[in-house]
């Protein structure tokens, strides 16, 4: 087989897994948020109320020691709710450090991070585990992020995989210098 074949054949086959998903554990990393937290956590709220029939969700709130106090403000909200648990952390851990600490513990399915700015609806996460269902190759999904007029934001989405181009450009700074080269902007919707 010549490593042109390799190329040809279709990077992921839809095939179900053996196992399908049946839990998410989504994790809010908070740091000095301020109402956004609220807001997220209210939406988050909805969606294991619209989900529960379908899958079991728990979210996890861990703070990064934050001074504004935002976690403290919304437990009392929420620590009454078995599938919302608050870890205060005594040090700013950082973002994957917080990731860390919530997953040592999770038994889910599957993982979903979030940032304390991001509402998110049942059917985005419906999408996700069905991505993940579907397509046993995969390891991570991430949707398309849009802000409320329901534009895409470029800048969140992931990007496909490094190229020499897109390398080269960012080595040498045409990304900053031309941000809408064909190399460091693709986008696969």
């Amino acid at each position: 087989r010549g490593l042109g074949d390799v190329y040809k054949r279709q990077a992921l086959t839809h095939r179900q897994s053996t196992k399908r998903i049946t839990s998410v554990k989504i994790v809010v990393v908070n740091y000095n948020s301020g109402t956004r937290l609220s807001n997220c956590l209210r939406s988050l709220l909805q969606t294991v109320l619209d989900l529960k029939s379908q899958l079991d969700i728990t979210v996890s709130v861990i703070d990064n020691n934050s001074e504004d106090q935002s976690a403290k403000r919304v437990e009392p909200l929420f620590s009454h709710l078995s599938e919302f648990h608050f870890i205060f952390s005594e040090k700013n851990l950082g973002f994957a450090g917080a990731i860390n600490l919530a997953g040592k513990s999770s038994t889910s399915d599957a993982l979903l991070v979030l940032n304390p700015d991001v509402e998110i609806s049942a059917e985005t996460i419906k999408h996700l585990t069905q991505a993940l269902d579907s397509q046993i190759e995969l390891g991570a999904v991430t949707p398309v992020f849009k802000d409320r007029a329901g534009n895409v934001q470029y800048g969140f989405c992931a990007r496909s995989l490094p190229t020499l181009g897109s390398t080269l450009a960012e080595l040498f700074y045409l990304h900053r210098a031309w941000k809408n080269n064909p190399w460091t902007t693709r986008l696969e919707l």
